[in-house]
């Protein structure tokens, strides 16, 4: 692909892994840093340090009875660091590169990266560096340091969760390797907080070496970009907020993009209830049979740096400084609210830029094409022709092409190589789809097993319609909007502003961009001639319907799959109860689960337009059930106001049954229009109509869920 070099091809050319990896490295190195400390040299300096010693008085004062002595404390210090610390060693890392380009060239056809990486990262020579990679696989952070050691940069300090501690090699091996170890949280530690501030912000401030830590905590389970963490980035971004130790920092996304994940079952079960297993060693022996197993592509893409100065500069002004903490030592700080903003904003802002840097894989395309073509199908085989997947293939990549987002198409645009294209990715997933007559999804008669199976192909899906989710609301808005046959831009901001309200904990949409988002898609939709200006307003282009429906279909079952969530969730509520008290949150989870899980074991979803396997995701129903608390349905937390639920559900019923009747007459007055013109291929042979009628459905309700003022919480 341009632009993009396949790391596995080029260690081949220099003589394979041993050669490789034995070679004599000069790292590119920060020209401004200090004498280079070795890590047991780093780990003597945050234990002398200033802030530590202020953190370990406080505990004594705080102490009283407990008699705790400064040499006890300062014991406990040095045992936390030492069970937190890196121990850098480059012989390791040798033996580390080694076995993982083995593994690799075995399992991954191709790793790539993008080619002006070094014209990116030559930032590190001049400002301290931080690495934020997509978290899709436990492979992300080995892969950015193999791109790392590679292309001669300087190996990352990796921030790890403590799990990895439970397994002693493994553990032993990504500590030499680079790897720091955290703890999930620190609560109210103050001595934990006080070590893990300084041993960060020694190697930013040191520039020992760039940084690297994941904005989304843990791993994306459903390819769904996760909420960012503001932890680990504003201790980070601290060291600059102080406004004298620090004149830069600048932070490097990186997308990944995986053709088949390593953990696609893992995942997909973890979503359904089964618990994640405890990593360990035995596990990892267990997991060899992956070695005879072929996971496709990879792709690396170094973006941007983005840097921290300019974008607090850009928001506030040049004085990035808390002037409340002048007169005290700099390593007293406390941030503001002001910049506790800035730094959640960033956050947003960073993961965007990932998002949008991530390369489509053929294997996202074909799945959309599958699920959304079988529009109205539960319980059944999801299938297709093959000529019709590749029909429908071709067309979804030119529609992706023309959006500007980059897809690895290794085929050329006829027929018969994207006929070979796609039956590679199937078998590539033949675990997930049945090649016969027709393509379909591997079905079971055990539903546990048939919905684990879909939910793996909507997290493929997911890979694509993160691009896609603001064009696809605002084309949803201006759809809905024409309830009088006249399409109403502001009706249409109201409803994109509802839809990025009630998903904000599926999509990353940056607090404040709302007006930004929905004009830059609207322009879209204007110069892709999707809808077009006229003197008496806009109008459907008809010859476009094709991409018009496909916008609109997309998060179609994303709303009934919510209104159905809120549908059980109100029938757990005692009717004479308005307001209910919550207790626990992850126990309503898992009995909303148990409830539809019942309802479509016992087949008694028929004739309920409402059903989806995706419904019954623990992902899903917490996105849906934590919104209510930003939405006001859920009060001060815990307090669930049943009158505000019914209203919601019953406004995503309505939303729902509006855009099953615009779609249904879009898809008719498009298949009419071809068949005048003679096209041998209506519309409903890229987009299945639904066989479902939605019940009680009547347009006349639009005012009542949609006439709102824009300051509305629901």
């Amino acid at each position: 692909m341009e632009g993009f070099s396949d790391l596995l091809e080029e260690i081949r050319h220099q003589g394979g892994p041993l050669l490789w990896i034995m070679q004599k490295k000069q790292f590119i190195e920060n020209s401004k840093k200090s004498p280079k400390r070795s890590p047991d040299q780093i780990k003597r300096d945050v234990l002398n340090s200033e802030r530590l010693r202020h953190v370990i008085s406080k505990i004594l004062e705080k102490s009283g009875e407990q008699n705790l002595s400064r040499s006890e404390i300062e014991s406990e210090a040095k045992k936390i660091l030492d069970e937190m610390a890196h121990d850098f060693d480059l012989k390791y890392v040798r033996l580390l590169g080694f076995i993982l380009i083995k593994i690799f060239s075995s399992i991954y056809k191709h790793i790539f990266y993008n080619s002006d990486i070094i014209d990116h990262m030559s930032i590190v020579k001049h400002y301290p560096t931080i690495l934020l990679p997509l978290h899709r696989s436990y492979m992300d952070f080995l892969l950015v340091s193999i791109v790392c050691y590679h292309k001669n940069l300087q190996l990352p300090a990796i921030a790890a969760g403590q799990d990895f501690l439970s397994m002693s090699f493994v553990s032993k091996m990504i500590r030499h390797c680079g790897a720091f170890f955290i703890r999930r949280s620190f609560g109210s530690d103050e001595l934990y907080w006080a070590i893990f501030r300084e041993y960060v912000q020694q190697h930013l401030s040191n520039c020992d070496r760039p940084l690297e830590f994941f904005i989304e905590g843990t791993r994306s389970r459903t390819s769904k970009s996760l909420q960012p963490k503001q932890g680990m980035l504003s201790t980070c971004a601290e060291l600059f907020m102080r406004g004298h130790r620090c004149q830069d920092i600048y932070f490097v996304p990186i997308s990944l993009t995986y053709e088949k994940l390593l953990e696609e079952t893992l995942y997909s079960n973890e979503l359904l209830g089964i618990p994640k297993p405890k990593e360990s060693v035995s596990g990892l022996v267990k997991a060899r049979s992956i070695l005879n197993q072929s996971f496709g592509s990879i792709f690396v893409n170094f973006s941007r740096p983005i840097s921290l100065r300019e974008i607090v500069f850009l928001t506030n002004g040049p004085n990035p400084s808390n002037s409340s903490n002048l007169l005290n030592p700099s390593f007293i700080f406390e941030l503001n609210k002001d910049q506790f903003k800035q730094i959640e904003s960033f956050s947003f802002l960073i993961l965007i830029q990932m998002l949008r840097n991530q390369i489509i894989q053929p294997i996202s395309i074909i799945c959309t094409c599958l699920l959304l073509k079988n529009r109205s199908k539960f319980n059944t085989k999801l299938e297709i022709s093959l000529n019709s997947l590749v029909e429908q293939s071709i067309f979804l990549k030119s529609m992706l092409s023309n959006l500007g987002i980059k897809v690895y198409w290794p085929a050329g645009s006829d027929i018969e190589s994207t006929t070979n294209l796609v039956l590679e990715n199937l078998n590539t997933h033949h675990n997930l789809f049945h090649l016969g007559s027709l393509i379909a999804l591997r079905q079971s008669e055990d539903l546990f097993e048939s919905a684990s199976i879909y939910i793996a192909l909507c997290s493929y899906k997911n890979q694509l319609v993160n691009y896609l989710v603001r064009v696809s609301f605002v084309t949803i808005g201006l759809i809905l909007s024409s309830i009088d046959e006249k399409l109403s831009l502001d009706q249409a901001f109201n409803i994109y502003t509802f839809m990025t309200r009630i998903f904000s904990k599926e999509f990353i949409f940056r607090p404040g961009d709302e007006a930004k988002d929905f004009n830059d898609s609207f322009k879209y939709v204007i110069n892709t001639s999707l809808l077009l200006e006229r003197k008496h307003g806009l109008e459907i282009n008809l010859f476009n319907a094709k991409k018009l429906i496909f916008l609109l279909v997309l998060f179609e079952k994303m709303v009934k799959n919510y209104a159905k969530i809120y549908s059980v969730l109100a029938m757990l509520i005692p009717p004479d109860q308005n307001r209910f008290m919550i207790h626990a949150e992850k126990s309503i989870v898992k009995e909303i689960q148990t409830r539809i899980f019942n309802q479509m074991k016992g087949k008694n979803n028929e004739n309920d337009f409402l059903f989806d396997f995706e419904v019954l995701s623990l992902s899903t129903i917490s996105n849906a059930f934590n919104v209510l608390n930003s939405i006001g349905v859920i009060e001060n937390k815990n307090v669930l106001v049943l009158d505000r639920l019914v209203y919601l559900k019953n406004k995503l019923e309505y939303m729902n049954g509006l855009l099953q009747f615009k779609l249904e007459n879009l898809i008719n007055l498009s298949n009419q229009l071809e068949k005048n013109i003679n096209t041998s291929e209506n519309t409903d042979s890229i987009i299945e109509k639904s066989d479902q009628s939605e019940p009680n459905f009547t347009p006349d309700n639009f005012v009542k869920y949609f006439g709102l003022k824009k300051n509305s919480k629901i």
